[in-house]
């Protein structure tokens, strides 16, 4: 399915491709709170670029999971909407 961050409240689910994982990133607006990268591509071979304030990835580089994503009502300055994104465990849809 695609990822959907152009429309508010939306909650979107896809199984993707880790095509990039870093932690402990420094933070420019608060250096004591480091973050987290994950770089993905849909099935679909669209990419995303999810940043994490908790400093944990959704997974390794190479490694396939399932994700939900969900919107919010905040707009931000690239005409995204301000989302939340989780990892989810490969057999949660099928279980």
């Amino acid at each position: 399915m695609n990822i959907t961050l152009t429309q508010p409240n939306t909650t979107s689910t896809a199984k993707v491709l880790i095509i990039e994982a870093s932690a402990d990133i420094t933070n420019s607006s608060d250096p004591t709170k480091p973050l987290a990268l994950t770089k993905v591509l849909t099935q679909d071979k669209t990419p995303h670029t999810f940043w994490h304030r908790d400093n944990r990835p959704l997974g390794k580089t190479g490694e396939v999971v399932d994700i939900v994503v969900s919107t919010e009502e905040g707009k931000r300055d690239n005409g995204e909407y301000y989302h939340s994104v989780y990892a989810v465990p490969t057999d949660f849809f099928t279980a």
